[in-house]
């Protein structure tokens, strides 16, 4: 073989090699975060956000066994949702979204078997629509609760939604809903606006879900619910059920409309801030922890003339 020969088949393996080369770091690059349980659900199909993050779950969960965490924080703003991202999901995980709003046609609602944690990067605004906000758009079904934490089938324990802003915009019932979630499980760093019936509804009372165990034992603090031009006389911004209760329920601000606490729930430790406006028929009032606290005590309950019909 010649010397130009030889030189021409090597300068083609070289050039083989350095293609071998940068495929290889263009795949560590963008798919190495998929082997080791971070997900970027833009590298899925779908035709939007949802679909891909339901996408990314389904295909990495097999691998990632342990869990996941969907990194959805580059997707710009505003993302469409018409599936429930968390349907089939088969392991736990993270959802992390950026400062998007994620405009919804169907329930969002987190598996209980494998618990899952929403978290935004800070209080949405249904007004400007800063922040993280999970908004009910025209289609979303008459009677739909915006956001389930757990789906009624079992407890689900560690499943949590922090953050972020849920808009019923009037047209979801309910904002943020659960049957079933124990300890370790709850939210934080929420407001919650324009819900016809419900702004947040923890319903552990065994009317809706399977059980084996309805909610209880959970954590709800810095949460603001908002009736707005939604709210009626009739609307309960906040609504915690069950029995043999113990959450933990800190600054919890509840307006322009009532709030329903079941006589059989104890509150655990911190003030809970219920405020009513004037304007809807309502009243003001604060319930408080007394302290010291024991365990399982009761709460000073202070309010003004006819607060305690809502406590029912």
């Amino acid at each position: 073989m010649s010397t130009s020969r030889r030189r021409f088949h090597l300068k083609r393996s070289v050039q083989l090699w350095l293609l071998v080369f940068v495929l290889m770091l263009f795949h560590t690059f963008v798919f190495a975060q998929e082997g080791s349980g971070v997900i970027n659900p833009l590298n899925f199909p779908g035709s939007n956000l949802c679909q891909q993050i339901k996408a990314a779950i389904a295909t990495n969960a097999s691998t990632n066994p342990q869990g996941l965490v969907i990194d959805a924080r580059s997707a710009t703003s505003p993302q469409a949702c018409d599936v429930n991202p968390f349907s089939g999901a088969t392991v736990p995980g993270q959802l992390l979204l950026g400062a998007i709003v994620l405009r919804t046609t169907v329930p969002i609602v987190t598996p209980s078997v494998n618990a899952w944690q929403i978290l935004g990067t800070g209080r949405g605004n249904n007004v400007n629509e800063t922040g993280t906000l999970i908004q009910a758009v025209s289609g979303f079904p008459a009677g739909g609760k915006v956001v389930r934490l757990g789906d009624g089938t079992n407890p689900t324990f560690g499943n949590r939604i922090e953050n972020l802003a849920i808009d019923c915009n009037g047209i979801g019932t309910i904002g943020l809903y659960s049957t079933d979630i124990p300890e370790e499980s709850g939210g934080s760093n929420l407001v919650i606006t324009s819900c016809p019936e419900r702004e947040i509804w923890i319903n552990g009372s065994g009317s809706d879900g399977t059980g084996s165990l309805f909610a209880m034992n959970y954590d709800f603090h810095d949460v603001e619910c908002l009736a707005l031009n939604a709210g009626t006389p009739a609307t309960i911004a906040c609504e915690f059920d069950g029995n043999n209760l113990i959450p933990s329920l800190t600054s919890c601000a509840c307006n322009p409309s009532q709030t329903r606490i079941r006589r059989s729930m104890l509150l655990q430790v911190e003030p809970f801030f219920l405020t009513y406006s004037r304007d809807q028929g309502a009243y003001f009032f604060v319930m408080e922890a007394v302290h010291p606290v024991p365990r399982r005590s009761a709460v000073l309950v202070r309010q003004a003339s006819q607060a305690l019909q809502y406590l029912v």
